[in-house]
C-alpha cells in the first residue's frame, strides 16, 4: 500500500509540473544571435573550423545548404558561383554547407565540378536545425552584425532572381 501512495504522489507532481513552462522565448533575431554563437563548422579539406559568429561580425553571409544526394544542389551551386562572380560585393561572404561527412568524396566532388565557394561540413545537421531547414538545397542570407535572416528561399527560378536582387541591395 505504501508503494502505491508514493506512486500516486510522484504522478501528481509530474502532472502538476508538466503544466508549467520554464522556457524563455526570445524574438527570432535574438534567438538566432544567441544560437549562431554555437555554430562551428569544419572547413572541407582542413582540420580548421569556421565559427559563424566571427564571420557575421565582418560580412553579410549567404549560406547555401546542400545535400550531396540531390541533383538540384549541383545546379544551384553553379548559380551561386555565377552570382558571386558577377556581383562583386566585398561585404558578402558565401559558404556552401554540406550534410555529407565523407571528406574525401566531397573533396573529389568539389574538384570535379570546380566549386570556388568555400565548403563547410554540417556533420550533425546542427546548423540546419538552428535555421529550421526542412529541405535542401536552401539559401539563407544573414545580415552583418546581428545575425538576423534577411532572406530565405528554396531552389526555384524566382528564388534565384530574388537572391540576386537581395545580394545587390546589401
Amino acid at each position: 500500500m505504501i508503494t502505491y501512495k508514493y506512486f500516486y504522489i510522484a504522478i501528481t507532481l509530474i502532472v502538476s509540473f508538466s503544466s508549467f513552462s520554464f522556457a524563455i522565448t526570445l524574438p527570432e533575431n535574438e534567438y538566432l544571435t544567441e544560437r549562431i554563437k554555437t555554430i562551428s563548422l569544419k572547413k572541407l579539406g582542413t582540420s580548421k573550423h569556421v565559427h559563424l559568429k566571427n564571420e557575421i561580425i565582418q560580412k553579410n553571409l549567404v549560406l547555401l545548404f546542400i545535400s550531396h544526394e540531390k541533383f538540384e544542389s549541383q545546379k544551384i551551386i553553379s548559380e551561386i558561383q555565377n552570382i558571386r562572380a558577377s556581383i562583386q560585393n566585398s561585404r558578402v561572404e558565401y559558404f556552401l554547407i554540406s550534410d555529407y561527412d565523407n571528406d574525401l568524396a566531397l573533396l573529389s566532388m568539389v574538384q570535379k565540378h570546380v566549386w570556388t565557394v568555400p565548403v563547410l561540413i554540417d556533420e550533425y545537421k546542427i546548423a540546419a536545425s538552428i535555421f529550421n531547414i526542412k529541405s535542401m538545397p536552401h539559401i539563407i542570407v544573414l545580415k552583418k552584425g546581428n545575425a538576423s535572416i534577411s532572406f530565405k528561399t528554396d531552389f526555384s527560378e524566382t528564388g534565384i532572381l530574388d537572391l540576386i536582387n537581395h545580394v545587390k541591395s546589401l
